[in-house]
């Protein structure tokens, strides 16, 4: 059993590493997969850590205008991968990605749930909103993995942020990952051995890399 466990989990990190993931130097995002679409209510985040390094990680909701002004969720429904891969290269050549929090003096400041970030986008459309507090994890091995789900998430697009940070705790460098999140499809019921509560084979995955991380 233990054997059979095993394999599964070294199939899970193969999958998710074909899938697509986000590295700097010292660390890497192992899920969400880079620019991934999900039909889920939850989101699992997923960090490598290596070289006993500190992260500090972050969760971002993208959010744009509505027609009076106000920020709403951004209407993923109808995305595709060619919609994943053009808010990416949006973001990689207009935002200004310092990896860091600043008031205006250039101070750094503690960033709170629901506090805007800047823009990105052509003519900025979207807005960085902050969806989770920021949480610093330290790898004291070789590797470490940070991981954490948070439930009850609604269909809207999603930004996961790493920050490698120095001994004196300033930033020394970022990466970050892309998600989308449709809503989740209605459960069919079957009588498949491999049927899962979940949809979608992303989440399934999710859910199974959980399991052997605990």
């Amino acid at each position: 059993m233990k054997r059979f466990k095993r394999a599964i989990a070294l199939a899970v990190v193969l999958v998710l590493l074909a899938a697509g993931v986000c590295h700097a130097q010292s660390a890497s995002i192992i899920s969400p997969a880079s620019s991934g679409i999900a039909s889920a209510d939850s989101l699992l985040v997923s960090v490598k850590v290596t070289d006993q390094r500190t992260v500090r990680v972050m969760v971002f909701q993208e959010m744009e205008q509505d027609a009076q002004g106000k920020l709403k969720a951004v209407d993923v429904s109808k995305f595709e991968a060619s919609d994943m891969t053009r808010i990416r290269s949006e973001y990689t050549s207009t935002a200004a990605v310092t990896f860091s929090f600043t008031n205006a003096s250039g101070a750094a400041v503690k960033p709170t749930v629901g506090s805007v970030y800047g823009n990105f986008g052509i003519t900025n459309k979207y807005t960085d909103v902050v969806y989770t507090a920021p949480a610093e994890y330290t790898s004291t091995g070789d590797v470490g993995f940070y991981t954490k789900q948070f439930s009850s998430v609604t269909p809207g697009l999603y930004r996961v942020q790493v920050e490698i940070l120095k001994a004196d705790g300033s930033v020394e460098s970022g990466i970050t990952s892309f998600t989308a999140i449709k809503e989740k499809a209605e459960e069919k019921t079957t009588d498949n051995i491999f049927a899962s509560q979940q949809t979608g084979a992303l989440q399934f995955l999710q859910n199974l890399l959980i399991s052997i991380l605990k």
